[in-house]
């Protein structure tokens, strides 16, 4: 059965010392287990393809991914030239792997929102020039959430060509971490990535953009950063707060996850998830993916085996909502 990978990632030579600049601005601990990111990520997020990402692919069955380049680096930077200059650098590095082997990558752009008028500018030329797929912003702009006004041009885009914004996880800002004060076991994709991704979407969700953009698609990773679990709860809310009466959205939350949200797979989950998921939105809303080279693809396959999915089910997840999505 043919397989596309949603979220899969490359780096760009160059930003390590950008990351560290804003680690230490940021002062939010990160408690990445070094030896796991040397390991699996420090070299196999540089290595040519052929060197590990193809064999990798070819040994459990993926046929395409859909490839990002950037990350925080970019999202977070203070120096709006810098981080526009090194958002063309990540795009052209993922055109150029989409050109070597355009059967096996598609691209997704990125965009530093620093600037929303280039970032509408670098996105014309993701869609026109480069033939991206979508884009994926790695949680906010420097604390600037993709609700806010001034990035309306940028899903006017977006909508215009069909296509979606991935928003990756990022951490919240460190004035956040007393939540997490002693207990730092809880950060990271334990809990708060996954907070603070599902209140941005619902941010976005709550302030009406899918209401002027209705052809707007968004896309959370890790089964929905958890709000596809949530769906009676969030009704509520609206209910019981007349958010309607407020004027800002038309419909319920479940409606836009219905309607304007996608979700994949990528992480660590159980069968119960996936299963919950299907029932809260349908297996049409849920794209597949592994986060390369962050978790490991045998893992991703054993979670998508254990979860006994219907032939239809499967179809759908693993290539028929991609294709759907690209009109193809």
């Amino acid at each position: 059965m043919r397989k596309i990978a949603f979220e899969e990632h490359v780096s760009l030579k160059g930003l390590e010392a950008v990351n560290k600049e804003i680690e230490e601005r940021l002062k939010f601990p990160n408690l990445s287990d070094p030896k796991r990111m040397a390991n699996t990520l420090g070299p196999v997020m540089f290595l040519e393809p052929e060197e590990h990402r193809l064999p990798m692919m070819d040994k459990y069955g993926i046929d395409v991914q859909v490839l990002s380049c950037g990350g925080g680096a970019i999202q977070n930077d203070i120096d709006v030239k810098r981080a526009t200059e090194n958002a063309k650098k990540a795009n052209d590095l993922v055109y150029e792997l989409t050109c070597r082997y355009p059967d096996r990558f598609k691209g997704f752009g990125i965009l530093a929102m620093q600037d929303p008028s280039a970032a509408v500018e670098e996105l014309e030329r993701c869609i026109t020039e480069l033939q991206f797929v979508g884009i994926m912003l790695h949680g906010a702009t420097n604390f600037h959430y993709y609700d806010e006004p001034q990035f309306d041009p940028v899903w006017t885009v977006l909508e215009k060509y069909g296509l979606p914004l991935y928003l990756h996880v990022g951490s919240p800002e460190a004035d956040q971490i007393r939540m997490y004060e002693g207990y730092p076991e809880i950060l990271g994709n334990t809990w708060n990535w996954g907070a603070v991704g599902g209140t941005h979407a619902l941010r976005i969700m709550f302030s009406g953009l899918f209401d002027r953009h209705p052809g707007a698609t968004l896309i959370l990773g890790h089964m929905g950063e958890s709000l596809p679990y949530l769906l009676g709860r969030m009704d509520e809310g609206y209910d019981c707060r007349n958010v309607k009466e407020m004027g800002r959205m038309a419909h319920h939350p479940s409606y836009y996850m219905k309607n304007n949200i996608m979700i994949t797979t990528s992480g660590g989950w159980r069968p119960e998830a996936m299963h919950c998921a299907i029932e809260a939105i349908g297996a049409e809303r849920i794209l597949f993916a592994n986060d390369y080279p962050h978790y490991p693809l045998e893992d991703t396959m054993r979670q998508m085996e254990d979860s006994k999915l219907s032939t239809e089910e499967l179809d759908l997840i693993y290539h028929g909502n991609a294709e759907r999505l690209w009109k193809i």
